[in-house]
């Protein structure tokens, strides 16, 4: 296991995957809040390669983009139930990454994709939002565009 899953600032996720919503965004993870690119303007690899959370980590930093584990972290630190995306991904890929992939900002070796095609889903969870539920986006009157590609 790779040093760096100990520090506190220190999350897989940027080397090992990514997320892409309905609209093409693509993020590190559900929780981060701000896009690293975007499918229809640029290439997985492109956006992957200029990820700049990776030299962020690296320098010892804490990317406001990932601020929501950081949070959770604070305000729930002993509850596995609200266990981070961040600590979830340590503790799952620790042992199936090359140890040394933490070590530069250009390494990447894919171990997970959220491919979220649409928003289509008939529930409401109070967690949710219109973008991830139909059931939400209707229920609150939110208009949706749909996918093209």
């Amino acid at each position: 296991m790779s040093r760096r899953l100990l520090e506190k600032n220190f999350c897989v996720i940027p080397w090992t995957g990514f997320e892409v919503e309905p609209n093409g965004a693509v993020k590190n993870c559900i929780i981060s809040h701000d896009e690293i690119g975007n499918i229809h303007n640029s290439s997985i690899e492109t956006i992957i390669k200029d990820n700049p959370l990776r030299e962020q980590m690296l320098d010892g930093k804490y990317p406001s983009n990932c601020s929501g584990c950081y949070l959770q972290e604070k305000h729930r630190p002993n509850s596995f139930d609200s266990i981070s995306s961040r600590l979830y991904y340590a503790k799952h890929l620790a042992n199936k990454i090359s140890p040394k992939l933490l070590e530069k900002k250009e390494n990447f070796e894919l171990r997970h994709v959220d491919l979220r095609w649409s928003n289509t889903c008939n529930q409401a969870c109070v967690y949710c939002s219109p973008e991830y539920s139909s059931k939400w986006a209707k229920e609150l009157g939110v208009k949706i565009p749909k996918n093209q590609d």
